[in-house]
């Protein structure tokens, strides 16, 4: 009985410990082991060999293996970008692998240790005589309703992040790349498809600039009348204007560049070919110079296939479609990537300009420097959160009122010039706002007003500059008068056609929020 359980805790175990690795919530770790537990069940009463145990044994120890050494050696669980990073070496890069990795004294040490540790379990405990099923038929019934309940947890509605054990997370990471792969042989056959009608001339082309912000929760930012000023500059700005009915439909970063890249609707399940159109190709056809720059991942860091943001820009021929320049280095903080790569911006007319920041990610204290640390505790006057809580609020608001500064810097590199500047966030956090204290993101599928309010409702505002703004005035009364509009970030790429005057084979101004033909459509939020 004692090895039998054993067994069954030492699978269990071998399933679910890598789920510990990036310990974001109780609630990854909780999930992971009931489902771990679940399948250790599973396999056990499958086994009625020691041949078939020891395989099963042998095929989670391996799996358990691979996810700590790349944990160990790279900071992450088996994921697509590892699977990726596998796909695209080659024999010189594997030799360089082994030299590095493989052959080096630590190297030596852990596989030694992993090698005697999977011999003692074996004889220990795997290779003993037992048998699964018990003489009591409740026991066996009980048995299968977990086996049953943990299988299901993917599929079962939770108020919290699921974890995923190691079988999960190898199965999830093959089935993306997959599913990636046709997506970029789709795309790739689009670009052709698509065509351009009408472009403006040089002269009259306006500079476009979308700056792509990161987990801004916009209740708090004083431009949504939070109660501290965490948005000094923006404030003062004349002409911005700032919509207060925007929805994102996801609450990962991956998904929402997807949606913003691309014309595809969250509100669709339908085959439609325009899903794979890519906006920068668009503007490129059109003529405009695109500019990327991302200080969160660059296509020379992460690869080829880098699944951390847009993987489906990176392939050669979809990189050179879309875009004249894209950066080659990440900064700490953005005001230094701003700083930095400002000279490599488009400033001529008739160019977009595509800024991704690192914004308010978690943990929030290490997206600003020192010299901006003005909020402290002491400024957070709320009774239902402890000291360190406030803290952590605190550190937000340091890191809200930093991404103002930055923002700021973008505006001014294009102050006096004909340009259009439009920032809007990927999705928002919690940030122990509402009655259940949260922090960071809920990947349920719960439409909870709590995650409406702090994660998917997201800040949008547009700035013009003077130029602007006396060159395209109807434009401008067009985006003041749509400032209360409902309209969901998918759509964003339609705005940017109509600012940059490009008609296409796929325009459609019925998704075009400035326009008197826009129809609001429902965004279906897509749970992760």
């Amino acid at each position: 009985m004692i090895k039998k359980i054993l067994c069954i805790l030492l699978f269990t175990f071998l399933m679910a410990i890598p789920s510990m690795y990036h310990f974001d919530s109780r609630g990854i770790v909780l999930t992971a082991f009931v489902q771990s537990f679940s399948y250790s069940l599973l396999f056990l009463f499958l086994a009625k060999n020691i041949i078939f145990r020891v395989s099963i044994y042998t095929i989670l120890y391996i799996l358990f293996i691979i996810e700590t050494f790349t944990f160990i050696f790279f900071g992450s669980r088996f994921d697509p970008n590892i699977l990726s990073l596998i796909l695209q070496t080659d024999f010189q890069e594997i030799k360089g692998f082994f030299h590095l990795y493989i052959f080096s004294f630590k190297s030596l040490i852990y596989f030694l240790m992993i090698i005697l540790l999977y011999v003692f379990f074996l004889k220990t405990i795997v290779l003993s005589n037992f048998k699964i099923y018990s003489k009591r038929k409740y026991v066996n019934i009980l048995s299968l309703l977990v086996i049953a309940g943990g299988i299901a947890i993917p599929i079962i509605p939770l108020p919290c992040q699921k974890g995923a054990n190691t079988i999960q997370e190898v199965y999830t990471s093959i089935e993306f790349v997959n599913s990636s792969h046709r997506n970029l042989n789709e795309i790739e056959s689009m670009m052709d498809d698509t065509k351009v009608y009408q472009s403006p001339k040089q002269e009259d082309a306006p500079i476009i600039v979308l700056i792509i912000g990161e987990s801004f929760n916009r209740h708090h930012s004083n431009l949504y009348d939070y109660r501290l000023n965490t948005s000094p500059r923006l404030k003062k700005e004349k002409n911005l204007i700032v919509y207060n009915q925007v929805i994102t439909p996801a609450n990962v970063t991956h998904t929402n560049m997807r949606y913003l890249f691309t014309l595809e609707s969250c509100n669709t399940d339908k085959a439609d070919s325009s899903q794979y159109v890519l906006m920068p190709v668009v503007f490129k056809k059109a003529k405009y110079k695109v500019g990327y720059f991302d200080n969160q991942y660059t296509r020379s860091e992460g690869g080829v296939m880098d699944y951390s943001c847009g993987y489906f820009l990176n392939p050669k021929n979809i990189n050179q479609n879309c875009f004249d320049y894209r950066n080659d280095q990440t900064f700490k903080y953005d005001g230094d990537f701003v700083e930095h790569y400002k000279r490599f911006f488009f400033y001529e007319r008739k160019s977009l300009n595509i800024i991704h920041l690192m914004g308010q990610h978690l943990p929030a204290k290490m997206r600003y420097p020192d010299n901006f640390h003005f909020f402290n505790s002491s400024d957070i006057h709320r009774h239902d959160l402890d000291e360190s809580q406030k803290t952590i609020v605190a550190e937000y608001d340091n890191a809200t009122r930093y991404n103002d500064y930055v923002v700021q810097q973008i505006i001014d590199c294009f102050r006096h010039l004909n340009a259009v500047v439009i920032y809007l966030s990927d999705h928002g956090e919690n940030i122990y706002d509402g009655k259940t204290l949260t922090l960071g993101r809920t990947f349920d599928h719960s439409n909870e007003k709590e995650a409406i309010e702090n994660i998917y409702k997201i800040p949008f505002m547009v700035w013009c500059s003077d130029e602007f703004i006396a060159n395209h005035p109807e434009k401008f009364d067009l985006l003041k008068s749509s400032s209360n509009q409902r309209f969901c970030s998918d759509d964003v790429p339609f705005l940017l056609f109509d600012l940059a005057s490009i008609n296409f084979n796929y325009s459609n101004d019925e998704r075009n929020f400035i326009s008197p033909k826009y129809q609001p459509h429902k965004t279906v939020i897509k749970h992760f």
